[in-house]
């Protein structure tokens, strides 16, 4: 799984973990990346048992601990879980809140959860029949006044990296609005790496509206997921991509 790490300076993101998952024991690697261009910046490798149950982990400080300089830039991690045996079913939370805001802080006197709490599940591989799939459907908002960000992967789950990839994974990017596709094309994206979407930005840059707008993504591959977050308002919201 992916998770985005947006701009390190103004924003702290963490991995939380729940009670509700089952224990199992093996590593969790995670691998930090430049979203500009997928570069990997570092790699940490912790017990799964400190990803597993209630557990909260920084990782805006992990990926800070690599050097990474003081640019505003995004960035996102890969997780990758190494055991015998995984649940099929694991919980997780992504938090996005602010730091050195102080606007943030005069609220978070009277909020104590000023961030995002991005309930998630990983797709877990449960049959090789999952593997046959010939396309992955994910959809959300993006854009609008809120200015909603999206975050985007394609890529294997949490338990396993398939061998024989291709270069590139096409995926039909379709924008809708109120009256009708603003941008449909099928982009070669890089399988494994994560993706940031933003309204007049990287791909999107020819498309100018402040309308409130869907993202539809058809990877043509068996697996893809992703996020969408506001960082518009005093409060970040978000969910996962549907």
């Amino acid at each position: 799984m992916a998770l985005p790490i947006p701009n390190v300076l103004e924003y702290d993101t963490s991995l939380v973990s729940y009670d509700s998952s089952p224990k199992c024991t093996g590593l969790a690697k995670f691998s930090f990346c430049s979203a500009s261009d997928g570069e990997l910046i570092g790699s940490v490798n912790v017990e799964i048992g400190q990803i597993l149950g209630l557990h909260k982990i920084n990782l805006t400080s992990m990926l800070k601990d690599f050097s990474i300089g003081s640019k505003p830039e995004d960035y996102y991690a890969i997780v990758s879980l190494h055991s015998d045996w995984l649940p099929r079913r694991i919980k997780f939370g992504l938090n996005i809140s602010r730091v050195n805001s102080e606007s943030y802080q005069q609220i978070n006197n009277k909020l104590e959860h000023a961030g995002t709490n991005i309930c998630f599940a990983p797709q877990a591989v449960v049959s090789v029949k999952q593997l046959e799939k010939p396309f992955a459907r994910n959809w959300g908002p993006i854009g609008g006044p809120n200015e909603i960000t999206v975050f985007y992967f394609v890529g294997a789950p949490f338990a396993r990296e398939p061998a024989n990839r291709s270069a590139y994974t096409d995926v039909k990017v379709r924008i809708h609005a109120s009256d009708g596709i603003l941008f449909e094309k099928l982009l070669k994206l890089e399988p494994e790496r994560g993706y940031y979407f933003r309204i007049g930005e990287g791909y999107l840059q020819e498309i100018f509206t402040n309308e409130p707008c869907w993202i539809f993504f058809e990877a043509f591959w068996w697996s893809g997921s992703g996020f969408f977050f506001s960082t518009v308002n005093q409060n970040i919201g978000g969910d996962h991509l549907f």
